[in-house]
């Protein structure tokens, strides 16, 4: 277990009514699941009828692929300077970052590796310690972490259009 950090670009146009869409599907198809497991356990796919089988996969089946509005747009494991820099709360929610903040970001990346010690690394980039957050020295991994991300926020920057896509941050520990 760690520290998960996801980034995903995510298409303004019809958005909305897909996310309805999804979150009434999946909300039926969790209804059902959890109804079932309070009656049959862990042990639903063993013992639950046919008949309930089909519905719990018809339900599942039901719920619209994210894919058609979703792209994976980064990924990072352990990063905790991210957590503070974005201001991230601690309640594994959907948090909306901006092109600006990337270029931000990318301004204190560059002043962290042009000068590589602890006390403009704390002051530009702050590691934050969690029970699942990984190290909070500014060490070589700590170095190797802001370069990756920088490269990485700097791609983003280039290939993002915020008229037509919204940047969205989503963590989990």
């Amino acid at each position: 277990m760690g520290l998960d950090i996801y980034f995903f670009r995510i298409k303004r146009e019809g958005y909305e009514e897909f996310k309805e869409k999804y979150d009434k599907a999946d909300k039926a198809f969790s209804a059902y699941y959890n109804e079932l497991y309070k009656h049959y356990g862990a042990l639903i796919r063993d013992v639950a009828t046919e008949k309930e089988k089909a519905k719990l996969d018809e339900l599942h089946n039901s719920i619209p692929n994210k894919k058609e509005f979703e792209e994976d747009a980064g990924y990072f494991r352990k990063v905790n300077f991210l957590i503070p820099f974005f201001d991230y709360g601690e309640d594994c929610s959907e948090q909306d970052i901006s092109v600006a903040q990337l270029k931000e970001l990318v301004r204190r990346c560059k002043i962290v590796l042009e000068e590589r010690n602890e006390e403009t690394s704390k002051e530009e980039l702050p590691t934050t310690s969690g029970f699942f957050f990984g190290s909070t020295d500014y060490d070589e991994d700590y170095y190797d972490d802001v370069a990756e991300v920088k490269e990485w926020a700097e791609e983003l920057i280039e290939t993002t259009n915020e008229d037509t896509h919204r940047l969205v941050m989503y963590c989990w520990w």
